[in-house]
């Protein structure tokens, strides 16, 4: 009876609550299945090209604007933008604000808009942007630029950057190696250029189905000890084609995983011919006397533009380098025609090959990767922009689910305040919400530290590829010992970040005392330091999110020493002093002044962990006296 009563009594204070409870939790189901059927979203990988660069002291307000003339006017099924990767950076450059139009004419007096998200700012995507754009016809296709991105380290100036501009018509894209102007636009190879962005490779690398099916790396040519040795393997469609592309795909063997691109050439040419010897014949595309920049994980496209042959041939003139010798190696050969891989299972020839375990001249056309089944790269692309999506809509159900359950047991715990009757009725149900919202918060926080660690050691590693490609060029020692003082520091992330992810489920204080004092061995190597400490702290417990704002805030302090203080001395202080947790760090570098130089990345970093902590967060720096940096934390 008093129960029945108790749940009379709570049914206006948790019916609402409840209605909203299922409503988030069905929505979360539906989002689930909808991902079930999804293409995973690929791992990102620094390529040697990115893509198109705009970037200046100019205003955001600034409108820049990059379009590709298609060549003649074609019928529009999808256009698709892929933003720039850099240094562990998604969506690099991408506009805040943009526009995208068709035009039959290159001044586009006359347009028709495709997208038009110039209204208000826009969150950067996490995958490709994909317009379907079904009976549009046009020749050229022009994104604008309306609100520039912030640069994410020098303030003052914007970027406007893009990674690949796709146009698909017939299955096919028509943007492929087409004439692409935009004014303003960087070239500064192999990184940046204009006709990256529409060279067919993408950082999202190839439109593959990974699977555990092993044994087909590709073809593989006889070794070479010389670089400029010529090579060729062709194939045999079996009747004459009309080609629309010809796709190269790079291998990456099982055996060879780090090193994406095995075997691509440097330099070589494509042929179409309707004789097997080639003694006549048509170029589909040469390299000339530049390098051909290594696609890695991407395909790469040559557009056929009508040529009619039987023999499709790729000729290698400069190989490339595997370990003291040479070789030219693909996982895949395609021939498109009419929107279909023409090329699939059809007859392989070469001059030489190594026919060994994975390499052999039938795996260059048995429609697979190096390490998966090779899909339609517009129903791919499609497939990873929906699945990015859906993803964001499920991490805003899961932070309304938190709020939800927060504000029901709010509501729980008042009305149980009032009502002593009710705690044991009530305390089931209250103490599964609350093992529920600490197993959600827990799971939340480790794809938090996951992200660290991809940005912490991802940013480093791509800082490491871009300059050791400026040190390789320039003999530039600089550059080398940068090199190596950004791998120091990124081993000791790997290292901090790991550690916490391994500790207890409440770790102490003596844990993050430890895991401090081990990052500071790696990052300090080659100063003097001296570490201060008042006894005591190491059985206090802190939650995890607690050690990892403190962690990424020493880690910031010392970064900042590293790179722009030159000290030679470092005192650290980290003590338990008045119940605060007291965090210091002074140098004796060349200081600067802290009343007009507050404006960098490395600070905003350290106030931004102070305000998550709540903490008191002070700089005291003076040119030529050093800098000092204390944090001092409540513990209660």
């Amino acid at each position: 009876m008093v129960l029945a009563l108790f749940a009379a009594f709570l049914m206006p204070f948790g019916a609402s609550g409840d209605s909203v409870l299922k409503r988030l939790e069905m929505e979360r189901a539906d989002l689930e299945g909808q991902r079930s059927v999804l293409p995973e979203l690929p791992v990102l990988e620094q390529e040697q090209s990115v893509g198109m660069y705009i970037g200046g002291a100019f205003s955001p307000e600034n409108s820049h604007s990059m379009q590709v003339d298609l060549g003649e006017v074609q019928e529009l099924d999808a256009v698709v933008l892929v933003p720039a990767y850099v240094a562990s950076k998604w969506a690099y450059g991408f506009p805040l604000r943009y526009r995208v139009e068709a035009s039959m004419t290159e001044d586009f007096a006359e347009s028709l808009t495709i997208l038009d998200r110039s209204a208000q700012d826009q969150e950067a995507p996490r995958g490709p942007v994909y317009m379907p754009t079904k009976a549009l016809r046009c020749r050229y296709v022009r994104v604008t630029a309306t609100r520039l991105a912030a640069h994410p380290l020098n303030a003052g100036r914007s970027l406007f950057c893009l990674g690949e501009l796709l146009v698909f018509s017939g299955g096919r894209n028509v943007a492929l190696r087409c004439r692409v102007t935009a004014p303003g636009s960087a070239e500064s190879p192999p990184t940046w250029s204009l006709g990256h962005v529409v060279d067919g490779s993408t950082t999202l690398g190839l439109a593959m189905r990974s699977d555990e099916i092993r044994g087909s790396n590709g073809w593989h040519s006889g070794v070479s000890r010389k670089q400029e040795t010529l090579k060729w393997v062709q194939v045999d469609l079996g009747e004459s084609r009309k080609l629309d592309e010809v796709r190269l795909v790079p291998a990456r063997p099982s055996d060879f995983l780090e090193r994406a691109g095995f075997g691509f050439p440097l330099q070589f040419r494509v042929e179409v011919s309707e004789r097997p010897d080639f003694g006549q014949s048509a170029l589909v595309f040469e390299t000339g006397a530049g390098d051909f920049v290594n696609p890695a994980s991407g395909a790469v496209g040559f557009p056929g533009r009508g040529m009619v042959g039987r023999y499709v041939r790729v000729t290698a003139t400069k190989l490339w380098e595997r370990s003291r010798d040479f070789v030219f190696a693909l996982a895949e050969l395609e021939v498109v025609s009419a929107g279909r891989n023409v090329a699939r299972g059809r007859a392989v020839t070469a001059l030489d090959e190594t026919a060994i375990g994975a390499w052999k001249a039938e795996f260059l056309v048995d429609g697979r990767g190096s390490s998966g089944l090779l899909l339609d790269s517009q129903k791919w692309l499609e497939g990873v922009a929906k699945r990015a999506e859906v993803e964001g809509a499920l991490r805003r159900v899961d932070a309304s689910l938190v709020e939800a359950h927060r504000v029901a047991d709010g509501r729980t715990k008042a009305v149980l305040g009032g009502i002593l009757a009710g705690v044991v009725a009530a305390g089931g149900g209250v103490l599964w919400r609350a093992r529920w919202l600490r197993r959600r918060a827990e799971r939340m926080l480790r794809e938090q530290i996951a992200r660290d660690l991809h940005d912490e050691i991802g940013s480093s590693l791509g800082s490491i590829v871009l300059m050791s490609e400026r040190a390789l060029r320039k003999a530039d020692v600089a550059a080398l010992e940068e090199i190596g003082q950004l791998a120091t520091n990124a081993a000791a992330s790997m290292r901090g970040i790991l550690g916490m992810v391994r500790q207890p489920e409440v770790p102490t204080l003596g844990d993050l005392r430890e895991t401090l004092r081990a990052n500071a061995t790696q990052m300090l190597r080659g100063r003097e330091w001296v570490w201060e400490g008042s006894v005591g702290e190491g059985e206090c417990r802190k939650p995890l999110p607690f050690h990892r704002d403190v962690f990424l805030f020493f880690k910031e302090a010392l970064h900042n020493v590293v790179r722009h203080s030159g000290a030679t001395h470092v005192w650290i202080l980290f003590g338990i002093e008045r119940g605060a947790l007291k965090l210091g760090v002074r140098d004796d570098g060349k200081g600067f002044d802290s009343s007009t130089d507050f404006g960098g990345s490395g600070i905003s970093n350290m106030r931004h962990r102070a305000e998550q902590l709540g903490a008191d967060f002070r700089i005291d720096a003076a040119p030529g006296s050093g800098t000092e940096v204390q944090l001092e934390v409540p513990l209660s």
